[in-house]
């Protein structure tokens, strides 16, 4: 059996990629406990092995496991029961959950908290509530990672998936609030530093998924059909490639929203019809009845409406609806 320190392992990733203790430590802890962590002289939880890693440019759950106390682990359940709640669009539960877990003493500070103030964000955001107040939370929670945190800096920035979460959160109320220039350049910032960051094409491929779907959303919004069409070949071709499928349907009706503004009308028809039975297939009810409305309102296409339910237990939490 192979067996690796955890702290040795830090250390070696953080050297190949040139980047100092202080830096990696940013927001996470202070420099002298990475140190005592990487010298194999003091332990960290699993949220902050989870930040040191996806700094790093891996995504944890994919090639990492490491045990974790009871404390985590319950918390770590109640998260995976709020991301199904979040991902199924069932707010009300959703915000009872969240009020639960903001009296457990794990989710007062550090990474659970901003994970938490991020999903009370997004059901804000999902319910189209008070934007204000979801950005002020949204503000409180990349602060915890990114002290100071300017949207004209994310280049220069280490992120982690919650940091990613949020920022695509940020972008989605630019466009809520019609400043959809300043939506644009946020993602655009942040799909050319996951594309820098990240190590595995699999791991860019699903991190893009989401950001690209937003981003070629947006783009089309503002009639700039030809950019967002090469985001969408681009963002489709990734997602096929490496079996990232869960945001596939949203990207191909983009697709062909920017096609029917080109005059192309026989190709949108084709696209809304995949799109329209991926989102069937994968059990994705919202965004079918979306897909279905929409086909019929705003392209003046009739899709065929049919029902199956299939179990998506596995698929990631989403925070943004169509």
């Amino acid at each position: 059996m192979a067996y690796v320190k955890a702290g040795e392992l830090i250390r070696l990733l953080r050297l190949q990629k040139k980047i100092s203790q202080e830096k990696l430590a940013e927001g996470i802890m202070d420099r002298t406990s990475l140190s005592r962590f990487e010298l194999g002289k003091q332990n960290i939880t699993k949220d902050k092995m989870d930040a040191l890693l996806n700094k790093l440019g891996y995504l944890t759950h994919q090639y990492f496991n490491y045990t974790i106390n009871d404390d985590e682990f319950n918390a770590y359940i109640l998260r995976d029961r709020l991301d199904e709640l979040i991902k199924h669009n069932e707010t009300e539960e959703a915000d009872k959950l969240i009020a639960e877990m903001e009296k457990i003493p794990a989710f007062d500070e550090g990474r659970h908290r901003q994970y938490l103030l991020s999903c009370k964000a997004g059901n804000i955001i999902n319910k189209k509530g008070d934007l204000d107040a979801a950005k002020a939370l949204l503000d409180e929670a990349i602060n915890i990672s990114l002290p100071g945190f300017n949207e004209n800096a994310i280049a220069t920035y280490l992120l982690v998936s919650e940091d990613i979460n949020i920022i695509t959160s940020i972008a989605t109320i630019y466009h809520f609030k019609q400043q959809n220039k300043q939506a644009i350049s946020i993602l655009q910032k942040l799909a050319n530093r996951i594309k820098s960051q990240y190590i595995d094409e699999k791991d860019k491929a699903s991190s893009l998924a989401l950001i690209h779907y937003n981003l070629s959303k947006f783009l089309g919004l503002e009639g700039r059909y030809s950019e967002s069409l090469e985001i969408c070949d681009e963002a489709i071709d990734m997602c096929v490639k490496y079996s990232a499928y869960y945001f596939l349907p949203e990207l191909v009706y983009n697709k062909a929203y920017d096609l029917f503004h080109l005059n192309m009308r026989v190709e949108c028809e084709h696209l809304l019809n995949l799109t329209y039975y991926g989102c069937v297939l994968m059990g994705k009810t919202v965004q079918q009845e979306y897909i279905y409305n929409s086909a019929r309102d705003n392209f003046s296409m009739e899709l065929k409406n049919i029902t199956v339910t299939l179990n998506t237990e596995h698929q990631p939490a989403n925070h943004i609806t169509a």
